[in-house]
């Protein structure tokens, strides 16, 4: 009973982390958009 406690916790702990952690890509990402939306109004203006 206790060990699946710990497992669980694990668990719990191990999902956070990839959470976390994928949303940290998510925003890189979205920064990544966000400059390039920048370069394309950039490149609209000129013309």
């Amino acid at each position: 009973m206790k060990k699946s406690r710990i497992d669980k916790q694990k668990y719990i702990e191990n999902h956070l982390l990839v959470t976390k952690e994928y949303f940290e890509v998510v925003e890189k990402y979205l920064k990544y958009l966000k400059s390039e939306i920048k370069t394309i109004e950039k490149i609209n203006n000129k013309q």
